[in-house]
């Protein structure tokens, strides 16, 4: 890698994490008003939010294709990543 194609890549990475990021809190927003319970819509919001993002990240963002290998290491890295949100969510309501 050079310097000009990691720095493409880091924008790739930061735009895709922008429109997942506002593509998952909608996802939440629209699930919290279907179903009024938070940590439904929340399990919800991020699995779906979690599924875009794994196939954006490897097709736009690293190029890479899709294989059973690099979802399960996404799968446990979101894993961390839901339990922290969990308690979030738990402390603030």
């Amino acid at each position: 890698m050079n310097f000009h194609s990691d720095k493409t890549r880091f924008a790739r990475f930061l735009l895709v994490g922008a429109f997942n990021t506002t593509n998952g809190y909608a996802c939440v927003l629209s699930l919290q008003a279907i179903t009024h319970d938070p940590y439904a819509a929340n399990l919800l919001g991020y699995i779906i939010a979690a599924a875009i993002g794994y196939v954006i990240h490897s097709r736009f963002t690293f190029r890479e294709s899709i294989s059973s290998g690099s979802a399960l290491r996404y799968c446990l890295v979101l894993l961390v990543g839901y339990a922290l949100n969990l308690a979030a969510l738990n402390l603030l309501l």
